[in-house]
């Protein structure tokens, strides 16, 4: 037996479903609805990017020629279609770029969002109650991502998450009970989605990430309020949900709903693609975007979790045989500069096949030219922005660590590393890098407490110290309310520019436009300028700034506004005929916005382009 589940966990599923389906909005922060509708606003200008995009859009396109005839919008067309087709679609357009948002632990938007907001087509259900939805779903697949943070899986590959937060969103609108919420839980991670490597840096597939785990949640709504029961120690059975899904699992990551509240982590992405690079990006925007021909050299440095995601990037990328894709780039440091480089922005318009092929050649020759090195003071800064949230000095007693740690060597035939006492000296750290990397391919999935382990005790120093023993964990400090409130999304990149001539240029960015702590370009104005930009491409400068308003008023048909028929302000509840074929009468932005680009780097940025103050983009 897996010693990892040595002792019996506490009923989590029914603590979480309690907290779920008794909640009131009173009960929420004012600052934590606030920031659930700037998600609002970051998902459905990420969804109008994507219906840009005629590589993204693929799967709306799909879904027009099978969907069944309802009340919700086909997002993208002008049909109305059943439930789970509309959110089917909803969900992969908002997925595919990778233009969304996130929270300390999970991309819980794409179904905290969707589900409630097109479920309610069909429940009728108020404004306050979607945003309930929203942010019981943030809640907890947050928490549930940031359980298994130790684990062969993370970021968006922690697909499992949107599962639970489809079922209790659901389960809300439908208005279950605790113990039928608990079912809804216990069903959608019966058969929890596990995502695999290939098919997140390859193929259309990325974008079904969240798609299918929110029909399971959905169906699993639908069943509990049929009566169906589910297995309610799903998660702390020996042979369940964590045994499943997390090395190390953390259950105490599940608790604190009500207090310490992860919605208040949301960051907004300002470019698509993983956030892990957005810093590097901001700090070459604000060295002005050089001109390729006039850089002999760019050095990138950065923490952990940014040096192993590039590792995830396919290994013959950029060979002839290799077709550049949104997908293949996502994760490069080297390519995503060049595309920036190249480009003279990053945005939507630069993620798709045809413009990546057309610019190959000039695109590699920046990526020849970029180095990515890791910097262990940058990986202290972001443990340090965690340790807000998870109180790693207290995990590094635990005997429940060890013994995982012990297992998972024994598993994986990995050389001998002492976890017979506690981890308390360099020597034993320092042999722990062998357990680190038992987790490649998919390493970020070793997460922030590998970093740790490899950093050594004599680096930990100025982390805090621990007021409990060796051996204990303790479970009040997560989700500590006053050190979540202080929370700052710290992903620093530092960029040294050298030209060929003059001297080099350095700068260093810590937080990214629109993450979690800066206040110069904050998640609210990242959002509305990305609802604003983007769904002014596609559905019109007049319905954009209705979207908008009917965010920030909770409006509660907020989503007949999201559907190409007519005028939305004459729109109604009728289903339209579901066409066999690819709709093809889409806004003509379509075209100038995916058009491949053949010449050379664009003289500068775009008019409008976000430009940050100059000196380091930390926020504060």
């Amino acid at each position: 037996m897996n010693p990892k589940i040595s002792t019996r966990i506490p009923d989590y599923i029914e603590e979480i479903a309690d907290w779920a389906s008794q909640v009131s909005i009173s009960e929420i922060p004012e600052r934590v609805l606030d920031l659930a509708r700037t998600q609002r606003k970051s998902i459905i200008g990420a969804i109008a990017a994507s219906l840009l995009n005629p590589h993204s859009r693929k799967v709306s396109d799909a879904v027009a020629t099978f969907a069944n005839g309802g009340p919700a919008p086909l997002i993208g067309t002008p049909h109305t279609v059943s439930v789970e087709d509309a959110i089917f679609a909803a969900c992969a357009a908002s997925m595919a770029l990778d233009y969304d948002d996130y929270l300390c632990f999970g991309h819980t938007g794409h179904t905290a969002v969707i589900v409630p907001l097109l479920l309610s087509t069909e429940t009728g259900s108020g404004a306050e109650e979607q945003l309930v939805a929203q942010v019981v779903a943030n809640e907890v697949g947050s928490r549930l991502a940031g359980s298994c943070l130790v684990g062969p899986q993370s970021g968006h590959m922690w697909s499992f998450i949107h599962s639970a937060s489809a079922a209790l969103s659901a389960g809300r609108l439908f208005g279950l009970d605790p113990s039928s919420m608990a079912n809804a839980l216990s069903l959608a991670l019966f058969q929890p989605p596990r995502t695999l490597p290939p098919g997140i840096v390859s193929g259309d597939s990325k974008q079904l990430l969240a798609s299918e785990p929110a029909m399971m949640g959905l169906r699993s709504a639908r069943l509990a309020a049929a009566g169906v029961r589910g297995p309610s120690s799903i998660l702390e059975d020996s042979r369940g949900f964590f045994d499943a899904f997390s090395d190390s699992p953390m259950p105490q990551m599940l608790g604190g709903l009500g207090e310490g509240w992860a919605t208040l982590t949301l960051s907004v992405k300002a470019f698509p693609g993983t956030s892990y690079l957005a810093t590097a990006i901001d700090a070459l925007e604000e060295l002005g975007l050089p001109h390729t021909d006039k850089i002999e050299r760019i050095t990138v440095d950065s923490g952990m979790l940014t040096f192993g995601l590039d590792q995830l990037s396919p290994p013959n990328l950029g060979s002839p045989e290799q077709r550049l894709t949104p997908e293949s780039i996502t994760y490069s440091m080297a390519w995503n500069i060049g595309v920036l480089l190249t480009a003279g922005e990053f945005g939507p318009a630069q993620m798709n096949e045809e413009w990546l092929e057309a610019n190959r050649e000039e695109i590699a020759s920046v990526a020849k030219i970029v180095d990515l090195n890791h910097d262990w003071d940058l990986t202290r800064s972001t443990m340090s922005a965690f340790s807000r949230i998870i109180p790693f000095e207290d995990l590094f007693g635990s005997a429940r660590l060890r013994d995982s740690l012990a297992w998972a060597r024994s598993r994986h035939r990995l050389p001998s590393v002492s976890a017979s006492k506690p981890i308390s000296t360099l020597r034993d750290i320092k042999g722990l890098a062998s357990v680190v990397d038992l987790w490649e391919p998919s390493w970020p999935g070793a997460g922030l407490l590998a970093a740790m382990f490899k950093l050594g005790i004599s680096e930990l120093q100025g982390f805090g110290s621990s007021a409990h023993p060796a051996g204990t964990v303790s479970a009040e400090r997560f989700w500590d309310p006053k050190r979540v409130d202080g929370f700052a999304m710290r992903v620093p990149a530092r960029i040294k520019l050298k030209p060929k001539r003059g001297p080099e240029e350095v700068h260093l960015s810590s937080i990214p436009k629109g993450g979690c702590g800066n206040h110069a370009y904050s998640p609210d104005v990242v959002a509305h300028d990305k609802l604003d930009r983007w769904a002014g491409e596609y559905f019109g400068a007049a319905r954009a700034k209705q979207i908008s308003k009917a965010i920030d008023q909770d409006d509660p048909k907020l989503w007949r506004l999201l559907s190409d028929a007519a005028q939305p302000s004459a729109a109604e509840n009728k289903p339209l005929p579901i066409v066999t074929t690819t709709d093809t009468t889409q806004p003509s932005a379509t075209t100038t916005t995916t058009k491949p680009k053949t010449s050379a780097r664009a003289s500068g940025p775009r008019p409008g382009r976000t430009k940050a103050p100059q000196g380091e983009s930390s926020g504060p």
